[in-house]
């Protein structure tokens, strides 16, 4: 999995989809029912379970955040929708690599140059949605 930058102010989940199924951001957005949301209002959890369907990763569920899925905050592929805050208005993105969090802005709010990264600042408290690769079915 590699770093991908989000190309629109609401495409952190695009990004962090495209990171997954190492694609670009660009063919993962064209496979999107309403791409236009990456402009103003975003992506929800089902709609990026349905995209990681369509590249062949069809074991995905998205969950509330609680201490049950802990454990799969460990293991990359695995996206988390971070809680809204003073820098992210709306929530946040970001996936699991090997090098840490993948943060497809992790310089916002600037946005020129717009910059990701690995983010090492993300506490598990900050969590508030989980799409995660089931190894069983819950």
């Amino acid at each position: 999995m590699e770093i991908v930058k989000q190309k629109h102010n609401m495409g952190c989940g695009i990004a962090c989809v495209a990171s997954v199924v190492e694609d670009s951001y660009d063919n993962v957005l064209k496979r999107c029912k309403s791409p236009q949301n990456a402009f103003e209002i975003g992506f929800y959890m089902p709609e990026l379970k349905r995209l990681l369907k369509l590249y062949g990763k069809g074991n995905y569920s998205f969950r509330k955040y609680s201490l049950c899925y802990n454990k799969y905050l460990q293991k990359n592929g695995t996206i988390i929708f971070i809680k809204k805050s003073k820098i992210y208005p709306c929530g946040h993105y970001l996936n699991k690599i090997d090098e840490g969090w993948m943060n497809p802005w992790i310089n916002c709010p600037i946005i020129s140059p717009l910059r990701a990264g690995i983010d090492t600042s993300i506490k598990e408290s900050m969590v508030d949605y989980i799409l995660f690769e089931n190894d069983q079915i819950l």
